[in-house]
């Protein structure tokens, strides 16, 4: 019976490791620093904290590639692993706040038992209407709280790196301007890609963002087209 508990406990902690290194490879595909000794970290030390209870309230800050100094904000993101299975209360929300008040975007990893049935809620309708609250459009762009909340399986396995995922690009305002004026085009004649599509919450899409899609070709190589958020 030991012998069991031991195994869960270890098959427990290599799914959470797994977890670790997709969200490290999530923050890289958006444009954020990832420091080598995060990304260096093996089962075996991960396991040895993870027995320990030690990343039990693990979280991780990541700059963006251009840092641009702000007193008023960072631009930074949060990561919360939520290794303890806490549950995403308005309360567990605001205390994430506190702790970091000049961060405007957050990446939660929500308890394991919210993964239990796929399609129920992960968040109660308190602290559903507390996020949205937080994230009005009509709140001045560096007052606004961009929080994303992910299922644990979801973050199993990084879908970015799937074989039939072709590479997904995301395309600054001005990149994206250029890609109309150049086609003719506005943006609404656009090939859509919905916000719940799993490549675009792993890129963090916002509505109204293109992304560069580059698929592989036998006869041409390689071939390109767009799509924006909705």
């Amino acid at each position: 019976k030991e012998g069991k508990l031991e195994e869960g406990a270890q098959s427990e902690a290599h799914d959470y490791y797994r977890i670790y290194t997709t969200i490290l490879e999530i923050m890289e595909a958006r444009g954020y620093v990832v420091a080598d000794e995060l990304k260096e970290v093996k089962f075996s030390e991960f396991n040895e904290q993870f027995e320990r209870h030690d990343l039990s309230d693990k979280r991780e800050i990541f700059p963006p590639l251009d840092m641009e100094e702000s007193e008023d904000f960072d631009p930074s993101i949060a990561v919360l692993f939520n290794f303890n299975n806490e549950t995403i209360s308005e309360e567990y929300i605001k205390r994430m706040i506190q702790a970091a008040p000049k961060i405007r975007k957050f990446f939660v990893v929500a308890p394991k038992s919210a993964s239990a049935k796929a399609n129920a809620p992960l968040l109660d309708k308190k602290a559903q209407n507390f996020i949205q609250e937080l994230g009005k459009k009509d709140r001045d762009e560096h007052d606004a709280i961009r929080i994303e909340i992910f299922r644990h399986d979801d973050l199993l396995f990084n879908v970015l790196k799937h074989d039939l995922v072709p590479e997904h690009r995301v395309l600054t305002e001005e990149q994206k301007n250029d890609i109309l004026q150049k086609y003719k085009v506005k943006e609404s004649q656009l090939p859509k890609i919905l916000l719940v599509d799993p490549v675009a919450k792993f890129l963090g899409l916002r509505r109204g963002q293109v992304v560069k899609i580059i698929r592989k070709s036998e006869t041409a190589g390689t071939y390109t087209t767009y799509r924006i958020a909705v």
